[in-house]
């Protein structure tokens, strides 16, 4: 039960857990049965505990198959993003297929992917008791690459997928080392220690600078620090980055983490999507790599150059008040607001439920204080439901939205 509740977080956590448990739960019965400790009174409850980290899975795959109609509809939308980052997979033979994984975690951590694997063959030889180990490991490597090889799902950061297959065989270099016919074994012990320190100290203390670049690194620390004083439930952040977006797809990922607010971006290659929402939703900034397709950037108070990215703080909104939210259709509306430029000149429109849009044709300007009171008559006709104004200041190029309802129609209004 203490594995299986392990195993079922895992499974939440990363899709490599999957098959762990498929491998885990056969491997784990078969013990139990061979140790005679499999009896009537206790099957259920050992089935159920070996059943228990399978039930996440088997819901995730429940949910699409309800939701889309194919239980396995996400490892097909993963393997298709993955061949639009690299469509050189697309083509890749099954032989390819077979050997990227490995490849690429051989390539990562060579000597010690070499280690554990020497390790495990000698265990292997040597018939020691850790078979099971070995065998929930392997397992659940093979059965990991068949499965993605299956849906061509090569891309990106193959090299993490075997690498806590790597891990989990530590316990067998020691093993190995145990058994192994030296005469001072102890010394042996420490002198294995010693090479992984040599092997795995290095890069703790000095991490690679290379992934994500250092304009990503200095933008993303940059949109950290802005994000602080950043007012609760703001809209999305724009990021526009050159298409196709598989081209800037590491650097989009970087700037999520590192400005430790990932859900707070919408990432585009589109221009026009971009200047939309940098200009409309008032963001507290937006962030555009300048390889981008863009001849002007939204209107802002400032911007500042890192690197190859342009930084943005866009002009805040006005402040639009109204004094009655509830209104019936004909009435006048009356709505303050503040943030204009000293005598700018104010521009105003309705936007009905319908989305249709509205415009007052009304002479406003804003006071010496950069504020404006306006009376504004509503439509006798308007329909009951959710209407907004929006004023929009000619000069500053701000503008602010204020939603009000109308509950009713003056008798004999159309």
């Amino acid at each position: 039960w203490l594995a299986g509740g392990g195993l079922a977080l895992a499974t939440m956590t990363r899709y490599e857990g999957w098959f762990y448990v498929a491998i885990w739960g056969p491997l784990a019965l078969t013990l139990t049965w061979r140790r005679g400790a499999l009896s009537a009174s206790s099957a259920t409850s050992t089935i159920c505990a070996l059943a228990l980290p399978a039930a996440f899975p088997l819901l995730w795959m429940q949910q699409y198959q309800t939701r889309f109609g194919d239980a396995f509809g996400f490892a097909r939308e993963t393997a298709a993003i993955k061949a639009a980052l690299e469509p050189a997979n697309q083509q890749a033979g099954l032989l390819r297929r077979l050997t990227d994984y490995p490849e690429h975690t051989l390539r990562l951590a060579p000597m010690v992917v070499l280690l554990c694997c020497a390790a495990a063959g000698y265990a292997v030889w040597r018939r020691v008791a850790w078979w099971p180990l070995l065998a929930l490991v392997g397992g659940q490597a093979a059965l990991l690459v068949g499965v993605s090889a299956g849906f061509s799902n090569l891309g990106p950061g193959a090299e993490r997928y075997l690498l806590s297959n790597v891990i989990l065989l530590f316990p067998v270099v020691g093993a190995a080392v145990a058994l192994a016919p030296v005469g001072a074994p102890r010394l042996a012990a420490a002198s294995v220690v010693a090479l992984a320190a040599v092997l795995l100290v290095p890069t703790t203390l000095r991490p690679p600078t290379s992934y994500p670049d250092a304009d990503t690194r200095a933008v993303a620390e940059l949109a950290r620090r802005a994000l602080l004083a950043a007012p609760a439930g703001h809209g999305p952040i724009p990021l526009l980055l050159p298409a196709p977006l598989a081209d800037a797809y590491n650097a989009s990922y970087a700037v999520r983490i590192l400005s430790e607010h990932p859900d707070d971006w919408l990432i585009t290659t589109d221009p026009a999507v971009f200047r939309a929402v940098a200009g409309d939703r008032h963001p507290p900034l937006w962030l555009r790599d300048t390889r981008a397709d863009q001849t002007d950037v939204p209107d802002t108070q400032r911007t500042q150059q890192v690197g190859r990215f342009q930084f943005g703080w866009p002009t805040p909104p006005l402040s639009v008040t109204v004094a009655v939210t509830q209104l019936s259709a004909g009435d006048t509306l009356d709505a303050r607001v503040t943030g204009l430029t000293p005598g700018e000149a104010v521009s105003a429109w309705l936007t009905a439920p319908t989305d249709t849009v509205m415009p007052f044709d009304l002479q406003l300007r804003a006071d010496a204080a950069g504020a404006l009171s306006a009376q504004l008559p509503l439509p006798p006709n308007a329909a009951p439901g959710r209407w907004a104004v929006t004023f929009a200041g000619l000069s500053g190029n701000s503008s602010g939205a204020f939603d009000f309802e109308i509950v009713s129609v003056p008798d004999g209004a159309p």
